[in-house]
């Protein structure tokens, strides 16, 4: 996931994998979101239109509880990076894993 400023700057934001969904927003009602979300390697990944999830996600509540596991994660995630971009030098933030 990468975020992009006005003058058109780009961050990646965030990383997601199979176990993860993009808009983690769509989990939380909340309509919009301000990232671009891209596969930079092979694979294979699901599209879904956001209305029909948003239906899915309303008559199933369990399926909508297991999926708010991936905001979490990623807050999480987005936490370490920015701590780690505010402390570390350069080359102990290329060497974090997830």
């Amino acid at each position: 996931m990468v975020a992009t400023s006005p003058e058109g700057g780009k961050a990646e934001m965030g990383v997601l994998g199979r176990d993860g969904m993009s808009p983690p927003a769509l989990t939380v009602d909340a309509e919009g979101f301000s990232f671009d979300v891209m596969m930079q390697i092979g694979g294979h990944g699901r599209r879904v239109e956001a209305g029909a999830l948003a239906c899915f996600l309303a008559d199933r509540p369990a399926v909508r509880r297991l999926l708010l596991h991936f905001p979490h994660t990623l807050v999480v995630q987005v936490t370490d990076t920015a701590l780690s971009n505010a402390v570390h030098k350069i080359d102990v933030r290329l060497a974090k894993g997830f």
